[in-house]
């Protein structure tokens, strides 16, 4: 039956609100990154991979826990190899800051082959990964 999948989705989904209202300050929340990154975490467990993106934002950028690109990247490929185009292209740009072209390119082609059929600039990152994203770099994209 599709019923515990569906417990689990309502369940992630809930968990990821909260996390995205602590992360961003929204309503009546508190910007707080490490209950955000804590339930971002859970989130991630229970099988959202929008949340192994943010995670590995956090650890990267240092918010609510020390910076660690180590276990962003972690994090990064975790996402993408669960389905997320969006982990690659964060890859993409981890690896271009390092000058690591090589790895950057790599990570940036398979964000475009990864992306679902009939993608667009509009539905390829979520509203808060686009924020973080170059635009620039999605002008690329969409062309």
């Amino acid at each position: 039956t599709l019923f515990p999948y569906t417990t689990l989705f309502r369940s992630w989904v809930a968990l990821f609100e909260e996390a995205e209202a602590h992360y961003l300050g929204l309503g009546d929340y508190i910007v707080d990154y490490a209950e955000a990154l804590r339930l971002f975490r859970q989130a991630a467990t229970l099988g959202s991979t929008e949340a192994y993106g943010r995670i590995g934002k956090q650890y990267l950028d240092g918010e609510g826990t020390a910076k660690n690109p180590v276990k962003a990247l972690e994090f990064f490929k975790e996402g993408a190899r669960r389905g997320r185009p969006a982990c690659y292209f964060f890859m993409a740009r981890m690896f271009s800051d390092e000058q690591n072209d090589v790895n950057a390119d790599k990570c940036f082609s398979l964000f475009i082959k990864n992306l679902p059929e009939g993608a667009s600039g509009e539905n390829i990152l979520s509203s808060d990964e686009a924020r973080s994203v170059d635009h620039g770099c999605l002008h690329v994209v969409n062309n």
